[in-house]
């Protein structure tokens, strides 16, 4: 199913298929020290790098995701107040597994 029929479309969607459809039309060659190649190259950059910063930003956020899923997980049931000590010797062994 396309993006666009999910009911989610990202805010760079548009933008990326603008320049996909600009980098398709048949037209006469630029110079490439024109003003013209230089905001196309500057655009394309700009996209991609805020591409790689959600990127990287989802990856955390998984990651995070993850570790606290497997905390709630292992969590001794029937104690209600968690001291210090069994929170620190929970993380050990969340540290544990991962190696």
């Amino acid at each position: 199913m396309p993006i666009a029929q999910q009911g989610f479309v990202p805010w760079y969607f548009n933008e990326a298929t603008a320049m996909r459809k600009e980098f398709l039309k048949p037209k006469k060659m630029i110079h490439p020290n024109s003003r013209k190649s230089i905001a196309i190259t500057k655009k394309a950059k700009k996209i991609s790098n805020r591409q790689k910063a959600e990127m990287s930003c989802l990856i955390k956020q998984n990651s995070i995701g993850e570790k606290i899923s497997w905390i709630r997980n292992n969590m001794i049931p029937g104690v209600c107040p968690y001291t210090p000590e069994i929170t620190a010797s929970l993380l050990e062994t969340e540290v544990c597994s991962k190696k």
